[in-house]
C-alpha cells in the first residue's frame, strides 16, 4: 500500500513537471502513469481492507491458531464474551417434561460450592443425545452473572451441577416424604398423632421433592405426623 502511494506521488510530480509546455506524447505518458498509479493504490486499499479480520461481536480473543504467512482455510481465532456464561447440560430423557425453554435453573460450580447462580434454559436440542452413559437431553442454560464472571473465577470449561426448577411453592405446609402413605394411585394419607395414638388421615399432595412433600389439604400447621413405629428392646 505504501509503495503504491509513493508511485502515485511520483507520477503526479512527473505530470506537474510537464504541465507547462510538454509535447502531447509526454503529457499522455505522464497522465497514463498517474492513472496506473491510482489503480495500484485502489488495488492496495482493497487488499488492505480484505486483510482486516472483523469480529462478529464484542469479546476477548482466547486463542489464535495460526502464524503470519499461514494460509487460513478455516476458523483460526477463538473469541468469547466473558460477561455472558452459557453452560451445556445433559439430563435424563425421563426429565424431558421439566427441561423446557425458559424454566429457571440453579447452578453450582464444583470450584465454587458455596455459591449458587441462577439462570434459565435457553435452548433444548430437538434430537436425543446417545452416549455410553445412556439416552440424554442436551440443553444450553444461560447464567446470570451480573457482568462479573471473571471476578468470580468462572473459567471456560469448568464443571457444574445444574438443577432445573420445574415448579415452585413458597410458604406451604411440608411433611417428610417418609410420612406419606400411598393408598392408591395418586391418593395419599399420613398418620397424625392424636392423644399419643397415630390416626390415619387422607391428605391432598401438591409438589413432591426428594425429602419433602407439599400438603394442600387434610393437615394443619402444628399437627404431628409420624413416619412409622419402631420397636426397641428393653
Amino acid at each position: 500500500m505504501a509503495l503504491a502511494q509513493a508511485t502515485l506521488a511520483q507520477a503526479r510530480r512527473d505530470l506537474e513537471s510537464v504541465d507547462d509546455g510538454p509535447d502531447a506524447t509526454e503529457l499522455a505518458k505522464a497522465e497514463l502513469q498517474v492513472r496506473n498509479a491510482e489503480a495500484e493504490v485502489a488495488e492496495g486499499q482493497r487488499n488492505l481492507d480484505a486483510s482486516i479480520v472483523m469480529a462478529p461481536s464484542d469479546g476477548t480473543i482466547l486463542e489464535i491458531s495460526g502464524d503470519v504467512g499461514d494460509l487460513a482455510s478455516s476458523s483460526f481465532i477463538t473469541l468469547a464474551d466473558l460477561n455472558r456464561v452459557e453452560l451445556e447440560a445433559y439430563f435424563d430423557e425421563t426429565d424431558l417434561d421439566k427441561v423446557v425453554l425458559g424454566n429457571p435453573v440453579e447452578i453450582v460450580f464444583d470450584a465454587l460450592p458455596d455459591r449458587t447462580f441462577s439462570g434459565v434454559i435457553a435452548l433444548v436440542d430437538p434430537v436425543r443425545n446417545t452416549s455410553f452413559e445412556g439416552s440424554t437431553v442436551r440443553a444450553l442454560t444461560s447464567m446470570d452473572t451480573g457482568g462479573v464472571a471473571m471476578d468470580n473465577k468462572i473459567l471456560i470449561g469448568m464443571n457444574a451441577a445444574v438443577d432445573v426448577i420445574a415448579a415452585e411453592a413458597r410458604g406451604v405446609l411440608l411433611v417428610p416424604i417418609e410420612a406419606l402413605r400411598e393408598i392408591d394411585a395418586g391418593v395419599y394419607g399420613v398418620f397424625v398423632v392424636e392423644d399419643e395414638v397415630p390416626q390415619f388421615r387422607p391428605v391432598e399432595v401438591g409438589l413432591m421433592a426428594t425429602s419433602f412433600a407439599e400438603i394442600t389439604s387434610g393437615l394443619s400447621e402444628g399437627e404431628v405426623v409420624t413416619t412409622g413405629i419402631v420397636e426397641t428392646a428393653g
